[in-house]
């Protein structure tokens, strides 16, 4: 893995032991073969009412793409926070099973955008640490023939070029969870990635899980992590503030649209950016 990538474990767990094995493999970033493909994935308001091709991204008012802010070689670790997209990227309950929505459509996104530009599906993973979210993504990414697509458990051993990573959790009180608390688990998340690393969750849930600790237990690692990437400027805060209000009539696609709306209009960048119970689920 690349020195930005290594950083995290490096830091959060390791204490600096660990070391890239040369310098070529320290500064290795990931290939994108072909960037201007993206523009196959953007629609300006006049187009989105005439295309029956499902939208990734609404071309921005301010000349920014928030997948290709994400997809850039040299962002090689970033924490993308949904927290700017409101209550609609909250987590939700089905049965007994914690899903997010939200993130499995960014997520399905970046994959997409990331096959659309050239990468081989075979260097990309997509992780979770819930098996409901793992069953939502496959269905969302169900046509990307070739992405791995596994729980951290599952991930053990396996290394990709990028690891596009959902952690599911997010709500007002920074519960967090049993799996988010392992360490173990998040550690294998953070080291499978060669030359970029990106993880989707919420912000203000991750670091309000280290305002539930009692005494004197230690923060959880999620808390950390984000502590650690505000101090790196690794963080890319997604916003719907720039979502292109054009009617979309009573098109077949209104309804489905209208859903993912506060995913496909994001596209500016943030100014950062420079288990038991649960393993059933």
């Amino acid at each position: 893995m690349n020195a930005d990538v290594m950083a995290l474990s490096n830091t959060l767990i390791y204490n600096g032991r660990l070391k890239c094995g040369s310098d070529s493999v320290a500064t290795r970033k990931i290939i994108i073969p072909e960037m201007d493909a993206l523009k196959a994935h953007h629609h300006t308001p006049n187009s989105i009412l005439h295309s029956t091709q499902k939208s990734i991204c609404l071309e921005p008012k301010r000349g920014r793409c928030w997948l290709r802010d994400l997809l850039d070689p040299d962002v090689t670790v970033a924490f993308v926070d949904t927290d700017g997209l409101g209550d609609a990227a909250r987590e939700s309950e089905k049965g007994n099973r914690t899903v997010n929505d939200v993130e499995a459509k960014i997520v399905t996104q970046l994959v997409t955008s990331l096959i659309s530009t050239g990468v081989d599906p075979a260097e990309i993973g997509v992780m979770t640490h819930y098996r409901s979210q793992l069953a939502l993504l496959k269905d969302g990414l169900r046509s990307a023939k070739g992405v791995e697509m596994h729980t951290a458990d599952r991930f053990q051993g396996r290394d990709k070029e990028v690891i596009v990573l959902s952690l599911v959790r997010s709500n007002e009180t920074g519960n967090i969870g049993e799996l988010l608390k392992d360490w173990r688990r998040i550690n294998v998340a953070f080291t499978r990635a060669k030359t970029k690393l990106l993880v989707v969750g919420s912000r203000g849930t991750l670091k309000g899980s280290g305002e539930r600790r009692d005494g004197d237990k230690p923060e959880e690692m999620v808390c950390r992590f984000v502590k650690l990437m505000e101090e790196k400027k690794w963080i890319y805060e997604l916003s719907a503030d720039q979502f292109l209000g054009a009617s979309l009539g009573n098109s077949r696609e209104s309804d489905a649209r209208e859903c993912d709306r506060g995913i496909l209009a994001v596209g500016q960048a943030g100014e950062e950016y420079s288990g038991r119970e649960e393993e059933a689920r």
